[in-house]
């Protein structure tokens, strides 16, 4: 077994084809971040990133979509003798006194079942721990998963292992999508665009400077999944109004965004769950007549919501995200478009761009 540490990244069933672009956006993210790597290869269906600081490089490759997995990991052969002792040695530095733990084999083992491995690994981390007292768990009761995936040419066994954000990786399509955001759930929707694989335009509208501080969070948090350096926001005073005239008037700057940027497509922040149908027909015809093309996120979004919310640092607003998806609404008439001027927000005070 390999003494380094390297980040393992194992995109989820919908990124497999598309694991030459997860590790482009690991490339790009790492190097918008400024953080140093030697290789980024791929094996199998496991990304091996070699990073000057593995821990600061995977807590930003963890922020990027496409991935079910993201481990600070120990390479090791494929056999499964050597996965064994490589996840044995790693347990045994890992186990606390009287900790519970559990042994989760991936990939494709090759002679051996995964379920074999695991129980080996199991007897043998009891063997090496018993001093300490550690003791197998269950699936549902543990304190310590100890994960493994084998590919084509080693097998990874994760030190620190995290769940990836699912989704597909960015850049998946083509063209941009202008995201009005004027509320939590419009941002929810945003965040939504990204997990789907879309470049995404920010265009915030806002009606006092109030509500754009209270908005820009979670722009910000959103965008942290955008591997560059940099993206462009625009922000849209909008007359006051509430409820589908509020809606109406964000679809409105959203299209002037839309046409200013060259973007193809603008995103409805609508659900028939939550808004009903003839809202979202109604915003979507206007977003055709203007000659573009409708993305409606939300549509089917429902247990993701308060995740989403919690992604985006607004947990502490998910009661009134809630009461927004909870409120029918229906459409009385179109907002007014509002003066519309291009800026930009920047997590390290930078002007003219938004950091990510």
């Amino acid at each position: 077994m390999d003494s380094g540490a390297l980040v393992a990244v194992v995109p989820n069933a919908f990124s497999r084809r598309r694991a030459a672009l997860l590790a482009s956006n690991v490339r790009a993210m790492l190097s918008a971040r400024s953080l140093g790597f030697s290789s980024v290869r791929r094996d199998g269906d496991v990304i091996a990133v070699e990073a000057d600081d593995p821990v600061f490089a995977s807590s930003a490759i963890g922020l990027l979509f496409g991935a079910s997995r993201v481990s600070i990991a120990r390479r090791a052969g494929t056999s499964m003798a050597e996965l064994v002792e490589a996840v044995s040695q790693t347990a045994s530095g890992l186990l606390l006194r009287g900790e519970r733990f559990v042994v989760r084999v991936g990939g494709r083992t090759p002679g051996y079942l995964a379920r074999d491995a695991e129980r080996a690994a199991t007897s043998a981390i009891i063997s090496s721990a018993s001093r300490s007292g550690a003791r197998p768990g269950t699936a549902s009761a543990h304190d310590r998963a100890i994960h493994a995936h084998v590919a084509r040419s080693h097998s990874y066994v994760g030190i620190f292992s995290d769940d990836g954000r699912g989704g597909v990786p960015f850049g998946s399509h083509a063209g941009t999508v202008a995201c009005p955001v004027h509320d939590e759930l419009s941002a929810v929707a945003m965040l939504e665009c990204l997990r789907q694989g879309h470049d995404v335009l920010p265009v915030m509208a806002h009606s006092t400077d109030a509500e754009r501080t209270r908005l820009m969070r979670p722009i910000c948090r959103a965008v942290s999944s955008i591997p560059r350096a940099s993206s462009r926001a625009d922000f849209v005073r909008v007359p006051r109004s509430r409820g589908a005239a509020r809606l109406a008037a964000a679809i409105g700057a959203a299209i002037a965004s839309a046409h200013g940027a060259h973007a193809a497509r603008v995103c409805v922040p609508t659900s028939p769950l939550v808004h009903g149908e003839a809202l979202a027909d109604s915003l979507g015809a206007r977003v055709r007549d203007a000659g573009l093309a409708a993305s409606f996120p939300l549509a089917g979004v429902e247990s993701r919501i308060e995740s989403h919310a919690a992604a985006l640092g607004i947990g502490t607003m998910a009661r009134h995200v809630a009461r927004l998806c909870a409120s029918r609404m229906g459409l009385r008439g179109g907002g007014e478009r509002g003066r519309q001027r291009s800026a930009s927000l920047s997590t390290r005070g930078a002007a003219g761009t938004m950091r990510a």
